[in-house]
């Protein structure tokens, strides 16, 4: 399988949230039974104006697995988007101020980005 860009992060502390979201994805993976590493980090992350971004790159039977398990709990979570809510509310529970966003072309942060450039 091959590895999709789910989502960005744009954070003030990367030495802090880069563990964190790692950690609670491999609770994730470990609790759905996830095959291998179903995800990984962007390998460098980006800083512009003391902001760090980076993307999370998964595989298609990471996500059909954590959403199969957290459906299982909660039957609100059909989708992605659960994944999304869920890696949100364990980053602000424990004191973060990152933001996660689902990737998109153009990317959510251009506007940033050409603010940044002029």
């Amino acid at each position: 399988m091959q590895w999709v860009r789910l989502f960005e992060v744009a954070t003030r502390d990367l030495d802090a949230d880069g563990p964190r979201i790692r950690r609670m994805l491999d609770e994730l993976g470990g609790a759905a039974r996830c095959e291998g590493g179903g995800y990984r980090l962007d390998a460098e992350a980006q800083l512009a104006m003391g902001w760090w971004f980076f993307g999370v790159h998964v595989r298609e039977d990471f996500v059909r697995d954590a959403v199969q398990y957290m459906h299982a709990r909660d039957e609100r979570a059909r989708d992605e988007r659960a994944l999304l809510d869920y890696v949100q509310r364990r980053l602000k529970g424990q004191g973060s101020k990152a933001t996660v966003k689902f990737h998109s072309k153009p990317s959510i942060f251009a506007r940033y980005w050409t603010w940044l450039m002029r």
